[in-house]
């Protein structure tokens, strides 16, 4: 259903995916779709905008087709002809996967719908051990953000040119626990993870412990959702006291510059209860593709010159640092606004994800290689935010390989709640934490110790050039063109 809610250029975008199909399965999805349609008309009074109309159409059959043949061409005993078996086989084949989305979709809106009220039954025994001054707790949640792309991990790119000039805390070898937003943000908020992945569908997140803990809470997000628990991002956004979306539609130009504007009036000093301890997360549009939509033409500060590759690669590659300066420029802006705060205050920067950049992987797009998975994570405090066995734990675990699944545990340390759930072994800022193997999702849900991933990429980049390489990467800086004024 959510198919009829697309625009033009995405529904285009993925049918663009798609191999054309016989002349016979394109009739029968067409009128599979007119009927789809216009039972979704009756039901729901609206109708899909006039300009995606027939591409709508044919994306929904495919989905409910699928959807079909996924429930009866598999289970039905008659089929077994090697006619009916052929049919299924090659409906079920990498070039009709997508018939399969309208089940799968389905059964995850159930599971998300079921949890929605049970997940708030768990009760968490929640405590402040001692009255701290008015705290105020910042996580901005990026998005499709790969570390090695960031000036201050040593991109040769200055694509943090303020953020390199703020004091922060940075760790070295943070590891998303899955490369798709959709599994990776539960794990973020919640004690879900890789080995417990549905944790969150019986346990609610920081979000609620911090409101039990006295804090005010907010969700802004530069994403957009349909429902209200249509995703988990959705599912635990409603968690918090105020929740904005701001953006009805991710591939719309919307710049994360909202989201400014958004904590500016939080923390204007006239709001009611403004003394009260906060707990605000703040959702990017960040880096998610398309890049060009990411940022304002006056960040388009690196070119394909800026490169080396095929045209093609470098124009996508130079869109990218470009949404990464510009999340540079948002997240300066936001630690700016955090440092007028009375009292305590911490911005803490992390990505859901990375994307792939080895060409045979899919250059910048969703993908199971290393670069899906390295994400930056960075913390900024005022002066007496951290507690002394914090900021040792900042300096002494800083290159520690960790997954950001356990930041929820970090998130409790930050905030100064303790319940009895808390593992000072899995968090990052405590002297106690403990290295142990990090295990991460693929696209398919299939659970894999991370150093797999790393050390088969590392063995085929030692293959040879074009073996794992990635389709452009930036020129030497003697070689680069003047960089353009300031916009």
């Amino acid at each position: 259903m959510s198919a009829l809610h697309t625009n033009y250029s995405e529904a285009t975008d993925f049918i663009g995916e798609i191999s054309s199909p016989t002349i016979f399965f394109s009739l029968v999805y067409l009128a599979y779709s007119a009927v789809t349609f216009l039972l979704y008309k009756k039901l729901t009074g609206s109708t899909p905008r006039k300009k995606s109309f027939a591409v709508t159409l044919i994306l929904f059959g495919i989905s409910g087709l699928g959807l079909f043949t996924n429930l009866v061409f598999a289970n039905t005993p008659p089929l077994n002809s090697p006619v009916w078996k052929s049919i299924h086989v090659g409906l079920s084949s990498p070039i009709f996967r997508p018939l399969s989305a309208g089940k799968i979709y389905l059964t995850k809106i159930n599971e998300l719908k079921a949890a929605q009220d049970n997940r708030l039954k768990y009760t968490y025994s929640v405590s402040v051990p001692e009255p701290i001054p008015p705290l105020t707790g910042i996580v901005i949640l990026g998005e499709s953000a790969t570390r090695s792309h960031f000036g201050i991990y040593g991109y040769p790119l200055d694509t943090t040119p303020l953020l390199k000039n703020e004091t922060l805390h940075v760790w070295n070898s943070a590891i998303a626990p899955a490369p798709l937003t959709y599994y990776s943000i539960p794990k973020l908020l919640t004690e879900s993870g890789a080995k417990a992945p549905n944790l969150f569908l019986e346990r609610p997140s920081i979000i609620t412990i911090a409101r039990l803990a006295g804090y005010k809470t907010y969700w802004i997000s530069n994403q957009g959702k349909f429902g209200t628990a249509d995703t988990p991002s959705a599912l635990i956004s409603n968690e918090s006291e105020t929740v904005k979306f701001l953006n009805s539609n991710i591939t719309n130009f919307s710049p994360d510059s909202k989201l400014i504007d958004e904590l500016d009036a939080i923390l204007n000093p006239a709001q009611k209860n403004n003394i009260r301890n906060k707990l605000i997360i703040l959702h990017m549009a960040g880096s998610h593709p398309a890049f060009i939509n990411r940022y304002p033409e006056t960040f388009a500060k690196f070119t394909p010159e800026d490169y080396h590759g095929d045209m093609t690669s470098k124009e996508k590659l130079s869109q990218y640092d470009n949404s990464i300066y510009y999340t540079d420029f948002v997240v300066d802006k936001v630690i700016n606004l955090a440092k007028k705060i009375p009292g305590m205050a911490f911005v803490l920067y992390t990505s859901d994800h990375g994307l792939s950049l080895t060409e045979g992987q899919g250059f910048l797009k969703h993908g199971s290689d290393k670069s899906s998975y390295t994400v930056p994570f960075f913390i900024w405090g005022k002066s007496g935010t951290f507690t002394e066995s914090t900021t040792q734990a900042m300096k002494t675990n800083k290159n520690k390989p960790f997954g950001t699944e356990n930041m929820f545990y970090s998130l409790l340390n930050l905030l100064r709640i303790q319940i009895p759930e808390y593992e000072s072994k899995k968090d990052i800022l405590n002297p106690e934490f403990t290295e142990e193997p990090i295990f991460v999702t693929l696209p398919d849900q299939t659970l894999v110790n991370f150093d797999i991933i790393a050390n088969k990429e590392t063995k085929l980049s030692n293959a040879g050039p074009s073996v794992g390489a990635a389709a452009a990467v930036p020129l030497p800086p003697a070689n680069r063109p003047p960089a353009p004024p300031p916009g």
